[in-house]
């Protein structure tokens, strides 16, 4: 069990109270507990009926959050995500994400097969790199929090992230902004949406810059502009016989800029130690979906095409510690690299839905297909290929107050490197859950499920450079999660409670075999468990008031981060998990005050402690040994939004004032142990809204 010293007495009076629940729309038919959601079987269905613990962020939540890409509106949410910096985009190479102690980085090659799974209207999108990802035209966000290989196959072990965009519907809405901010940031965002007879349609754009950042305490981040950040999200789609859609869905992201080579303290020493990097991705989907007139049978089929593409330039300053291994003096470049993944999903999925019982069954085909080398010569790498097929079902019983789910999903990879015979794996992954409703206002759950994912290409037959070591022995990641929790909706409270407690077979790890060279190896067997929790409770509305004012906090509590293999992972604490926070918690309040058109939110997010090797260690940079184990963490980052409608057009629109401002308390502190947040930043924009 850990230790916990907590600063915040505002979050132990929640946690206390001990009750918690994903964000919901206010304006839900019958409140939380009916909202409907389609992530958690594939199927939409009402939140009563799901035996996994789920959140969701609404579109009102999006707006109002200080956000301004999915990694910080994670974070804000209580998620563990960084990028290998932190700016007003974050970098421009990469991020991670981690739920409940299970993920790593998402971007190209390890999208198939990563810890944590980011899907766009269900499907895969090539480069889930959440900081990359804007928030233009998303209608909401579903996580489920824990394995969803019976949905989604590899890659969720710790969980999935579900985006939905926008449809168009009814009459044509728009919305057009500017916005200026700290460390010359700008940004312009365009939206529209509508339909007309059978067709609908709905496109958002974005386009935005920024400078290097300081931090809190004077320090200048160089090498951390984002020369371009853009993205082109269109939906269109054509109804035909009432329950009939075919549809075409295009979503591109792009983001340009300057990489530092190191941490805040050796970008001082070492400012033109950095990469440029340059990289895309887009995807676009045909899609057709079904139903019978009564709704009974339904189905769908779609086929996804994707494309991430990554340039990197790399530079090297003579002053860089590193050189004194290297011995290599800048002006140097290492040259281009050039990484390219294509990605192909095949989906169809039959529904049969019953008052007593629904089945769904359902066919998935992906294939990642990898090339890399330099700009003038770019040659095949890898090619990773799954065929799956999954069968979920649900009983009702007791007018619908006692829910029984199972479901079970098989998958066949096969992984091939060009200059290697290849590794393929066949992996078959159940889940069963029970949901019970015994008043309206509470819902009680239990469920078991099984998750795994295979190693990617580099990790089996090395790369970077050498500083991967091949080891085509890995095996699979897997894990076996039980999970106990209860989500209750009653006098303008809503909250719930999850206790988990997921065995990992397997795990994925790095050992330093040489001077600046690692080779992934697999734990023997590891244990996570915690607490997952959220409440909320609406003053306002209890004081019968027009405004809504609610405090809230969501927390997630690792009880237990256990290694319990022989190897000394982290000498100081042999028996510990490494990069797994002991407690995240997001907490704050939001107000709404519709008659007068004005909302805000104040949110802190507290980072716990954990242990990570810091890589900027003056011996490690000299030697290339294993870089030392420190634990680190434990600060508060605060943001605040508000939102203001200044002049109204009647039935013509009207203008409205967004203001954030990040770091309000100025923190000099890291999400990961070598870079600091940027210091106190603000943001402005303007916004006509039709």
């Amino acid at each position: 069990m850990h230790r916990i010293s907590v600063s915040f007495p505002l979050a132990i009076v929640f946690a206390v109270v001990g009750l918690s629940v994903p964000a919901y729309s206010q304006d839900s038919p019958g409140g939380y507990l009916d909202a409907l959601v389609v992530t958690a079987s594939k199927i939409q269905e009402s939140l009563r009926e799901v035996t996994s613990n789920v959140t969701i962020i609404e579109a009102a939540e999006i707006e109002q959050s200080a956000g301004s890409n999915l990694q910080s509106l994670l974070t804000q949410k209580g998620f563990q995500t960084y990028s290998f910096g932190g700016t007003n985009y974050g970098y421009a190479a990469g991020s991670t994400l981690y739920i409940r102690g299970y993920g790593g980085s998402t971007m190209g090659y390890s999208e198939a097969n990563a810890s944590t799974t980011v899907l766009l209207n269900g499907h895969r999108i090539n480069n889930s790199t959440i900081n990359m990802i804007n928030l233009v035209n998303i209608d909401r966000i579903e996580i489920i929090r824990g394995p969803a290989a019976v949905q989604y196959g590899p890659a969720a072990l710790g969980g999935v992230v579900n985006i939905i965009t926008k449809r168009g519907d009814g009459p044509l809405t728009f919305r057009a902004s500017v916005g200026i901010g700290s460390f010359d940031k700008d940004e312009e965002q365009l939206s529209f949406s509508g339909s007309y007879g059978g067709f609908d349609f709905s496109v958002g754009a974005i386009r935005g810059k920024s400078g290097n950042y300081s931090t809190a305490d004077g320090k200048m981040a160089y090498r951390t502009t984002i020369n371009n950040m853009a993205g082109l999200d269109v939906d269109f789609g054509y109804t035909f016989l009432e329950n009939h859609r075919i549809g075409f869905h295009y979503d591109h992201q792009a983001l340009k800029g300057e990489v530092p080579a190191h941490g805040t303290e050796l970008m001082l020493n070492a400012p033109n130690s950095f990469s440029i990097s340059d990289s895309y991705a887009w995807n676009s989907t045909l899609s057709y979906t079904g139903s019978t007139a009564d709704k009974a049978w339904s189905w769908l089929v779609n086929y996804t095409f994707a494309k991430n593409k990554s340039v990197s330039t790399r530079f090297e300053d003579a002053n860089d510690p590193y050189q004194s291994y290297y011995a290599i003096k800048y002006p140097f470049s290492y040259g281009n690299s050039v990484d390219i993944v294509d990605m192909d999903q095949i989906q169809a999925q039959l529904t049969y839905d019953h008052r007593l019982f629904s089945l769904t069954g359902g066919f998935d085909y992906m294939v990642y297909d990898g090339r890399s080398g330099t700009k003038d010569e770019v040659e095949p790498s890898f090619k990773h290929k799954d065929v799956a097929g999954y069968l979920m079902g649900k009983l009702r019983l007791l007018d619908g107050k006692l829910i029984f789910t199972a479901g079970g999903r098989w998958d066949a990879f096969k992984l091939t490197n060009f200059e290697d015979d290849g590794y393929s794996e066949k992996n078959f992954a159940p889940s069963f859950g029970i949901a019970y409703s015994p008043v309206d206002f509470l819902k009680l759950r239990a469920q078991y499920s099984e998750g795994f994912s295979v190693p990617n290409y580099f990790q089996l037959f090395g790369g970077y450079g050498g500083w991967y070591v091949p080891n085509l022995d890995l095996k699979p990641q897997q894990n076996k999660t039980i999970e106990f929790g209860a989500d209750v909706e009653v006098a303008n409270i809503t909250g719930s409670v999850t206790y988990f407690i997921s065995q990992f077979k397997n795990k994925f790890v790095t050992v330093q075999t040489g001077p600046f060279q690692s080779q992934y190896r697999n734990l023997g067997s590891t244990t996570l468990a915690g607490l997952e929790m959220y409440l909320s409770y609406d003053i306002g509305k209890a004081l019968g008031q027009e405004f809504s004012l609610s405090p809230y906090v969501n927390l997630t509590w690792m009880t237990e981060a256990k290694n319990k293999d022989t190897v000394n992972y982290v000498p100081q604490a042999p028996n510990e998990l490494p990069n797994i926070p002991d407690l995240l918690v997001s907490y704050g309040i939001s107000f709404e005050y519709p008659s007068v058109h004005l909302s805000a939110r104040l949110n802190a997010n507290y980072f716990g402690k954990e242990w990570r090797q810091d890589w900027e260690d003056p011996t490690y940079l000299a030697t290339g040994g294993d870089p030392p184990w420190e634990r680190t963490g434990g600060f508060t980052v605060v943001d605040l939004s508000v939102s203001k409608r200044i002049l109204d057009f009647e039935d013509k629109g009207y203008l409205q004032l967004d203001a954030k401002v990040g770091n309000v308390l100025d923190t000099a502190k890291a999400y990961n142990p070598v870079v600091v947040i940027p210091g106190r930043n603000f943001f402005l924009s303007l916004s006509y809204n039709y």
